[in-house]
C-alpha cells in the first residue's frame, strides 16, 4: 500500500503535561510497552494530537484520522538536541506480532523542540495498519542526544521500516532512556455496505 509521506508538524503553543507519572507508569507497563518495547517508562509525558483526536496514553484513534501528521510539543533548552520516533510495536498483526517495530517517523538532531530544523532520517508514515490486523500500539517518544548523530550512521535503514527496534537504536546512538512517551491505538477493518461492495472503516 502507498502512503504519502508528510513532515511532523509542532505546536508552538505551551500544552499541559499534568499527567502523574503514576498514571504513565500503569498505562505503559499494563499495555506492555514496558518492558517489551522500551526498558523503562519514560518520565514525562509527550503532548501529541492529530487534528480532530487527541493522544493520551492508549486511547483508540481511527486509522483515518492518523493521515496527516500529528502535532506534538515537549519542554526543552534549545541548545540540547533530540531524537523523536513513532513506531507501530505489532507489525504485522496485533493479533500474532512478532519481535520488531515498524517505524512510522525518525528526527534525529532536533534542536530543543524544533522539528523545522531536524534531520528527518524518515518523514511521517500515516499509521494505517493491515485491514483485520486488530488494535496496534503507536509509540511516540522524545530521546535526549548526547551528541550530534551524523546521518550516515543511520542511511542504513535505507527504507527498511519494518525491522526497526528502538532500543538497539538507542544504545547504538548512546541515547539512553527516553525522555518523554505517549501512545495510542488504532485498526482497520473492511465492513460490508449496502451496496453489497467492500468499504474500508475503522474502530
Amino acid at each position: 500500500m502507498y502512503f504519502l509521506r508528510y513532515t511532523i508538524l509542532l505546536l508552538a503553543a505551551h500544552w499541559s503535561t499534568s499527567t502523574k507519572y503514576s498514571d504513565i507508569e500503569e498505562a505503559f507497563t499494563s499495555f506492555l510497552i514496558t518492558p517489551f518495547v522500551i526498558p523503562e517508562v519514560p518520565p514525562r509525558l509527550l503532548s501529541a494530537r492529530f487534528y480532530a483526536n487527541k493522544i493520551h496514553l492508549g486511547n483508540k484513534i481511527p486509522a483515518y484520522g492518523t493521515v496527516n501528521p500529528p502535532v506534538v510539543y515537549y519542554e526543552a533548552k534549545p541548545e540540547v538536541l533530540h531524537t523523536i520516533v513513532i513506531l507501530d510495536a505489532d507489525p504485522p498483526s496485533a493479533i500474532a506480532p512478532v519481535d520488531t517495530q515498524m517505524i512510522h517517523a525518525l528526527l534525529i538532531n532536533v534542536p530543543g523542540n524544533k522539528l523545522a530544523q531536524s534531520n528527518y532520517a524518515t518523514a511521517y508514515y500515516p499509521t494505517v495498519p493491515p485491514v483485520g490486523s486488530g488494535y496496534h500500539r503507536i509509540v511516540l517518544l522524545v530521546y535526549q542526544q548526547p551528541c550530534w548523530i551524523n546521518m550516515d550512521s543511520v542511511q542504513k535503514l535505507n527504507g527498511n521500516y519494518d525491522n526497526f527496534s528502538i532500543t538497539r537504536f538507542a544504545a547504538e546512538h548512546g541515547l539512553g532512556s527516553p525522555i518523554a512517551g505517549n501512545f495510542y491505538l488504532t485498526q482497520l477493518n473492511i465492513c460490508d455496505n449496502h451496496d453489497e461492495s467492500m468499504g474500508q472503516c475503522s474502530l
